[in-house]
């Protein structure tokens, strides 16, 4: 189930039972009187703060849908403490065991959130003598045939690797998504070339759809120009997702090189943080 969808499946029922407990306790005086009254003003503002912050981030800004997703799921959250607040004086024992587990769960999962951030920020950097005879460069997302933001800091840094190291090829990777009328190999070929590194020095790799079918494409191209010769294979991405592609590529049995594009927006890069931190769990249970 994605995440907007189980923010729908868990917020609307959420809502409604809220609604119910107050005024279920709360009498006279006007329904949303009651409502208001029963929810207190200082957590009402708060839940109001949190849903329109996470409209804007999700529908005014483009690629920050997981701080919109987190800002919608800390509402829900005080919802249900309230919730429960409510269910004490009529169901004591239920409120009790839902407020444990709440509780316990809830410091679980921001123990394993905070570790894990930790792990992928220590991961971010570029390695000391990144200097290689190939550079993959991973993609990311097209607008049309205009690079994304995340794309875009990746060929800054792409380019001034190529600049700072003339004997080195780079392997575009990317499919064309949804949305994207070119493929992001193509997006990326056109940018770099556009900013003078020679087309020789680029190689295409325009079917791979996902990091692992990124790095595997790539690692066969270099296979088949180089043979069983053993060459230094730096990777590209943006300094989130590094983590996750130098597993991949051990995965595939390659020691690679990471060299870290910075995010420049400062929201972008907390809503990718929040993303990689579930899509390096998702890797270590499901994608294994």
């Amino acid at each position: 189930m994605s995440m907007r969808k189980w923010l729908a499946f868990t917020g609307i029922p959420l809502a409604a039972l809220v609604i119910w407990l107050l005024l279920r306790q709360r009498k006279g005086g006007g329904k949303m009187r009651s409502l208001l009254e029963g929810l207190g003003r200082e957590r009402f503002l708060a839940v109001a703060i949190l849903l329109l912050l996470g409209l804007f981030f999700r529908f005014g800004l483009t690629g920050h849908r997981f701080l919109a997703y987190t800002l919608w799921a800390i509402a829900l959250l005080i919802l249900w403490f309230f919730a429960m607040d409510l269910m004490k004086p009529a169901f004591p024992r239920l409120e009790k065991v839902l407020r444990t587990v709440t509780t316990y769960g809830l410091v679980l999962f921001l123990m394993v959130f905070a570790t894990t951030e930790v792990v992928l920020l220590s991961s971010s950097k570029t390695a000391e003598d990144p200097e290689a005879e190939y550079l993959v460069v991973l993609g990311a997302g097209v607008n049309g045939t205009v690079p994304s933001w995340s794309l875009r800091d990746r060929l800054e840094v792409a380019y001034t690797y190529l600049v700072t190291y003339p004997d080195s090829v780079a392997i575009l990777s990317g499919a064309q998504g949804p949305h994207e009328d070119i493929t992001e190999a193509e997006c990326m070929y056109r940018w770099l070339t556009a900013k003078g590194i020679e087309p020789r020095r680029l190689i295409k790799e325009e079917e791979a759809e996902r990091t692992i079918n990124n790095l595997e494409n790539s690692f066969r191209i270099i296979e088949e120009r180089e043979g069983d010769r053993e060459v230094r294979i730096a990777v590209i991405s943006s300094e989130y997702h590094l983590l996750r592609a130098k597993l991949l590529s051990q995965r595939l049995g390659v020691s690679v090189l990471p060299v870290a594009a910075p995010t420049g927006s400062f929201t972008l890069k907390i809503n990718h943080y929040i993303r990689e931190c579930f899509g390096l769990w998702y890797y270590l249970v499901f994608d294994r």
